[in-house]
């Protein structure tokens, strides 16, 4: 036998002309999809399987990472390669495999880096401003506040709000915005800095849907006028000044 007659035996030859008709058949559709995606397949038995695997790639988990769910998606390419297919439908299982575990890495490092929404409102006890400036305030538990303590809120509303700070007896304290004790910021942030001057509770309280209540409400009369137009009202437990 002469060496250009001799025929190439060492396995796929990436020739599509050694394929029955049907293998034939299936890698023209699958060709044809690349630009169609209306392509009719060769049959319902193979359209049947790659709608099968793709359905899988489809529905990545939400939530937490979890890398149990691909074993079902890795064993079914393990199956489908021990069949002796052809290496194009060996390389279109094998591609879509290392596309789920790239997609898994991807959505893993998606939900590590992305930030978290910060809490709608946040309170803090300074003790007494007596420190320099430009030196962090000590801080307080909420069950050590002492007269002259800072009661320290920020409030970052979803939607129109109004925050303010109440004695028991009713009286307003601090209200943000436009009070003496508040600064905004260009992130839509409310901040209150108020001194605890009286032995009694005290309590934070943010409205969003209601603005500009008058300043000589009580307590009270404010939470009832918000529940009057339907406005979403937060509370802060009641802090203990002794």
């Amino acid at each position: 036998m002469s060496m250009d007659n001799r025929q190439d035996t060492d396995g796929d030859s990436g020739d599509l002309t050694d394929f029955d008709e049907s293998e034939q058949a299936e890698s023209a559709w699958l060709i044809a999809r690349e630009t169609d995606a209306t392509a009719q397949a060769p049959s319902f038995e193979t359209e049947r399987e790659y709608t099968e695997l793709e359905d899988m790639l489809a529905t990545l988990p939400s939530g937490a990472p979890d890398q149990s769910w691909h074993d079902d998606v890795l064993r079914v390419a393990a199956a489908r390669s021990s069949q002796q297919l052809p290496w194009w439908r060996r390389r279109a299982v094998k591609w879509p495999t290392a596309g789920v575990l790239a997609a898994v890495a991807a959505a893993a490092a998606f939900l590590v880096l992305r930030p978290r929404t910060p809490p709608e409102l946040q309170v803090a006890i300074h003790r007494n401003s007596s420190s320099e400036p430009g030196v962090e305030p000590m801080r307080a538990g909420l069950s050590e506040v002492v007269r002259g303590d800072h009661v320290y809120v920020t409030a970052i509303p979803r939607g129109s709000g109004d925050l303010r700070v109440y004695r028991a007896d009713g009286m307003l304290v601090a209200r943000c915005p436009r009070g003496p004790r508040c600064r905004t910021t260009g992130d839509r942030e409310l901040i209150i800095d108020a001194e605890l001057e009286s032995p009694v509770q005290y309590f934070v309280v943010l409205v969003i849907g209601m603005r500009d209540a008058p300043l000589t409400w009580t307590m009270d009369k404010y939470l009832e006028a918000a529940r009057a137009t339907n406005a979403r009202i937060t509370i802060f437990q009641p802090i203990d000044v002794h």
